[in-house]
């Protein structure tokens, strides 16, 4: 790393054994307040009683934080972390992504979710985008 001159930062071991963090993070809005804007009510799970589908079922949520995170690599990360810290770059100056490069890739994120019907954490992604729209710029791209 040092011969290629590319700054290196230990800490990215880190963040590759928190990559579920993204999911943690709190909408601005309760999730029918994101919807209003289509002239589209959701129900509340009270009102959904006589439903069929999706609301009738019952499910067993469980905690899966416990669980290896399979962004792991061999050794861990954070073993990785206190062997490498010495030679992270000091002083290093990173190269911002370009805001156009990171919009593409977060549509593109979204899409191979959507297509691979991982349904909830997409939904989930499109309403952080739209908090992370609003909050920037105070239009929503989405």
């Amino acid at each position: 790393m040092k011969k290629s001159n590319i700054a290196f930062n230990a800490a990215y071991f880190l963040r590759l054994d928190s990559a579920d963090i993204q999911y943690r993070q709190p909408l601005k809005n309760p999730v029918k307040n994101y919807f209003t804007v289509y002239s589209s009510l959701l129900k509340t799970p009270g009102q959904n009683s006589a439903a069929k589908g999706l609301s009738t079922r019952a499910y067993n949520f469980k905690d899966t934080t416990s669980i290896a995170d399979s962004l792991k690599t061999h050794p861990d990360c954070s073993d990785r972390y206190v062997h490498t810290r010495n030679r992270t770059t000091l002083n290093a100056k990173y190269t911002p992504i370009p805001a156009s490069i990171r919009e593409k890739a977060t549509k593109m994120l979204i899409w191979n979710m959507y297509y691979n019907m991982s349904l909830t954490p997409c939904l989930y992604r499109i309403l952080l985008e739209k908090d992370r729209a609003i909050q920037t710029s105070g239009t929503i791209l989405w």
